[in-house]
Parts: C-alpha cells; sequence; structure tokens
C-alpha cells in the first residue's frame, strides 16, 4: 500500500538516485524524495536516506515519507 493510499495529495513526485565516494572507502548510495503536494497550503515534502544496498536505502526512505504524508494527512483533516 503505502503511499498510493495517499495519491488525493500529491501531484508529483521527483525521486534523486546518487553516490557519495568522499565519506567511505566503499560509495554509499543516497536516495532523494520530493513528492509536490496539491495545496497552496501545502509545501513540498522532502526526504532523503543514505545507505550501502541501494534498494534497501529505497526503502527504508519509502517508509520515512510514508509516515511524513500519514502524518501530514492526519493534521489537513483535523484542520479543514
Amino acid at each position: 500500500m503505502g503511499l498510493s493510499e495517499h495519491f488525493d495529495l500529491i501531484s508529483a513526485a521527483e525521486v534523486e538516485f546518487d553516490r557519495d565516494v568522499k565519506k567511505s572507502q566503499e560509495p554509499l548510495h543516497v536516495v532523494k524524495v520530493t513528492l509536490h503536494l496539491v495545496g497552496h497550503r501545502l509545501r513540498d515534502l522532502r526526504a532523503s536516506e543514505t545507505g550501502r544496498d541501494q534498494l534497501a536505502t529505497f526503502d527504508l526512505l519509502m517508509e520515512k515519507i510514508d509516515g511524513e504524508v500519514t502524518r501530514l494527512k492526519e493534521r489537513v483533516r483535523a484542520h479543514p
């Protein structure tokens, strides 16, 4: 399920994959996401995650951003 439950808030999403070779002998994968939200009073949500495995890092990031969208949706419902 995840973000698919919140499509009524999301107008677009940008995902960026990068590598950080400076901090470690083994390059780290950096994944960033920006969600553009519907509504003039809602700011874009941004999150990033860093890890050794690209897919696992992406999965962690999706869990993080899903929690952010869930909390935002609850606040929007509480303040119509």
